[in-house]
């Protein structure tokens, strides 16, 4: 696993060199800037101790030392890759990690990404995933204990990717965000701490388990992991037939 992990940061640290040479003539007019000869790269990856802010910490060092007095590269906290994809748009950071969906959306300026200029970012590297679990979290004294449950609920989750994550787990169960009492977007360290102070009454956060945010707020607060129970006939109540598309998912007959 270590030396997965360090083959990842190596091959991603080799991307954004490459990606760094191809746009240094635009680096005046982007995020990044120069001090005393050293110029620095902002790279945007999510929020603190988050997996991608992690990694690219691990990154950000070894290419500082391969670069030392020509890079700083610098890991900026965001809510995640809806904001990253916003601020690689508009300029303001060099670098930014977003799932593919989300990069095709901004680079079009479609869907939440409507209005901003389009074309503004380019592909670097590609890496194959964190491994990332969809978790819902509540009070340890909670009595929401399955996603039905959560009808009515004051309900908490990163806008972006993460919305989308919500909007999956509750069509498997017929349900939409209308159907929760209300919904709010934070960072996931404000997530936590609105739980905590009883703000919301749980929410959504997909990460590699188990995840800093959730032990520490296990040993602070006392939480519980909602069981999704997702049986197969949850992903399949619209196929009659072989198998059929549903927004953009795969869907099976029972018989099948």
């Amino acid at each position: 696993m270590k030396k997965l992990s360090k083959l990842m940061c190596l091959l991603l640290a080799v991307g954004m060199l490459m990606g760094i040479a191809s746009c240094s003539s635009d680096a005046g007019e982007g995020g990044g800037g120069s001090s005393g000869g050293t110029e620095t790269v902002r790279i945007s990856c999510g929020p603190l101790n988050g997996y991608q802010n992690v990694l690219y910490n691990s990154i950000a060092d070894m290419m500082n030392k391969a670069n030392p007095g020509k890079y700083s590269f610098a890991i900026e906290a965001s809510t995640g890759s809806a904001e990253n994809a916003r601020l690689l748009a508009m300029g303001e950071t060099d670098f930014g990690t977003m799932g593919m969906d989300m990069t095709l959306s901004c680079y079009n300026a479609e869907g939440e990404f409507e209005g901003l200029p389009a074309e503004q970012i380019m592909h670097v590297a590609t890496h194959s995933g964190t491994g990332a679990t969809v978790h819902v979290i509540t009070s340890a004294k909670s009595d929401i204990n399955s996603i039905p449950d959560l009808a009515g609920t004051k309900f908490g989750v990163t806008a972006g990717m993460m919305a989308g994550y919500l909007d999956d787990v509750l069509w498997a169960y017929d349900m939409t965000t209308d159907d929760l009492g209300s919904v709010v977007n934070l960072s996931l360290s404000d997530l936590c701490t609105a739980l905590q102070d009883g703000n919301i009454d749980a929410f959504l956060y997909a990460t590699p388990a188990p995840g800093t945010n959730f032990t520490d707020l296990a040993m602070s607060f006392g939480i519980k992991v909602v069981d999704i129970e997702l049986h197969p006939k949850s992903w399949t109540r619209k196929s009659t037939k072989g198998v059929q598309k549903s927004m953009g998912k795969e869907l099976f007959s029972e018989e099948l």
